[in-house]
């Protein structure tokens, strides 16, 4: 992906305020025995034991009952071995009961599509159906498969079209239901939810804790720091400074990226919640001379909330972010418009397990 450093026009004197002007292009059986119990009893007893046995037996089937189990690890084996068999045994004739085959299909769909921290905003829900031919009520393992197929299309036509590298897929339920049609099909429905990543990779401004714009103003509405910074001094140390960091290495093939709000419109709930611009960077142009902009620790937070989303979408491919430099700017004598640029930077990162 290039990326091309595209300057809007201002009448007007552009001040960098912080910076220099630089531009760079996851059985047993307990058998409670007393002395009084005869030998009969006992046959008795494995009588109806090895009865109750044979009686759940089918002839080529699938497992009969949605399995009942709180294992991660047994349920992570059964859903694999379904898998399996819809890549290497579709011809083995295995079918499965109705309740097994909803258990089997929405496993596999939510262990490989939404198998995530589910910490999600702005959830919205599809629904699609495929019809399945069913004999006495048992399901194929080649119908489950052409249906499986079906599924994971809508789902992957899903994210296509929102082009959004942050949104994910939340959860997939799917159920069934009888046609009514002599054919015995049946109908397997599924819903799908999505939604876009909230960050909690940051440490979040206080209450309270805000900043004025830039240009070292320093603390502004309830905020009584005396500390001389502002609000691109602090979204940039916290940016640089997430709660988890990645694998150690250096970098080569450096790229810089220059992005402001203009290009990062919100788009919707949930939008910028502070009073100067509707952009997931700060960019702010009255046209007029105001005071300089104090920025609330809500709009402060929902900057940081939307960087991982800015980071992804500028990603050029085959690299890594390394860091990000803000700049607060201003333009105008006196100021009439404030923005932030991010300055962003990515390389090819050759991974050093020593650090």
């Amino acid at each position: 992906m290039d990326y091309d450093l595209i300057f809007g026009i201002h009448s007007g004197e552009i001040n960098l305020n912080r910076k220099p002007f630089l531009i760079l292009p996851t059985f047993h059986i307990l058998f409670l025995t007393k002395s009084t119990i005869n030998m009969k009893k006992i046959i008795l007893i494995c009588a109806i034991a090895i009865f109750a046995l044979s009686a759940c037996k089918k002839e080529n089937t699938g497992e009969m009952n949605t399995p009942q189990m709180n294992d991660s690890q047994n349920i992570k084996a059964l859903i694999l071995g379904f898998k399996d068999k819809l890549d290497n045994h579709l011809k083995d004739g295995t079918t499965y009961a109705a309740d097994s085959a909803v258990w089997y299909v929405e496993g596999l769909l939510n262990y490989e599509q939404a198998n995530n921290a589910h910490n999600f905003s702005g959830l919205e829900f599809y629904k699609d159906s495929v019809l399945l031919n069913a004999t006495n009520g048992e399901i194929t393992i080649q119908e489950l498969n052409d249906a499986y197929a079906y599924f994971d299309g809508v789902i992957a036509s899903i994210l296509e079209q929102a082009n959004d590298p942050l949104l994910n897929v939340d959860l997939i339920d799917v159920s069934i239901s009888e046609t009514g049609l002599k054919d015995g099909s049946a109908e397997l429905d599924i819903m799908v939810s999505t939604g876009r990543g909230i960050s909690t990779n940051y440490t979040l401004f206080e209450e309270d804790e805000d900043w004025y714009w830039g240009d070292d103003l320093g603390a502004c509405g309830e905020n009584t720091s005396n500390e001389v910074k502002d609000a691109a001094d602090t979204l940039e140390y916290l940016f640089n400074h997430p709660n988890s960091v990645g694998q150690g290495g250096w970098f080569t093939s450096v790229d810089t990226i220059w992005l402001d709000g203009g290009g990062y419109p919100d788009n919707g709930y949930p939008g910028n919640p502070g009073p100067y611009c509707n952009t997931m960077i700060f960019y702010y142009f009255p046209h007029t001379y105001v005071d300089p902009p104090c920025l609330g620790y809500e709009e402060l937070n929902y900057y940081l909330s939307k960087f991982d989303y800015i980071k992804a979408d500028a990603q050029p491919t085959g690299k890594t972010f390394k860091s990000v430099d803000v700049w607060d700017m201003s333009f105008g004598d006196p100021p009439n418009g404030f923005w932030h640029w991010y300055i962003m930077y990515y390389g090819v990162l050759s991974e050093d397990p020593n650090n």
